[in-house]
């Protein structure tokens, strides 16, 4: 299996026999920007239905401006395959949080709420360094 830009790579016989016994998406729904579309990736779900239209949507109707993530209790792939004992890992750009999420701790207590084990990532959406707990 070469992939685009990766022709001088070498071989990838690992790659290349997850590839043959994997799940091949070719119906995959986007949104033009990262938040709905992480969120549906994780829920299994559109837009409408996990409620994340945008990246990440505020709401000014209480006065201050209010981000609004991807709730918690939403069903989703890492809190099912947590409740079936396995642990579940996340990298990079979480972007899912709202803002009552804000600093390490409570971006930590949130990706574990979601049912990940572990996280290695960005803290925010633009940072450049690296949370990895």
């Amino acid at each position: 299996m070469v992939t685009e830009g990766a022709a001088n790579s070498g071989p990838t016989p690992n790659i290349d026999t997850l590839a043959a016994l994997g799940v091949k998406f070719d119906r995959v729904r986007v949104q033009p920007n990262c938040s709905p579309t992480r969120s549906s990736l994780l829920t299994g779900t559109n837009v409408h239905r996990h409620g994340v239209g945008s990246a990440l949507a505020v709401n000014a109707a209480g006065g201050a401006d209010v981000l609004v993530g991807l709730d918690e209790t939403t069903p989703n792939i890492a809190r099912t395959f947590s409740n079936a004992g396995y642990r579940p890992v996340m990298f990079g750009k979480v972007h899912l949080e709202s803002t009552e999420h804000e600093g390490l701790d409570g971006l930590l207590a949130y990706v574990s709420r979601l049912g990940f084990g572990t996280f290695a990532g960005l803290m925010g959406q633009t940072d450049n360094s690296y949370c990895n707990l």
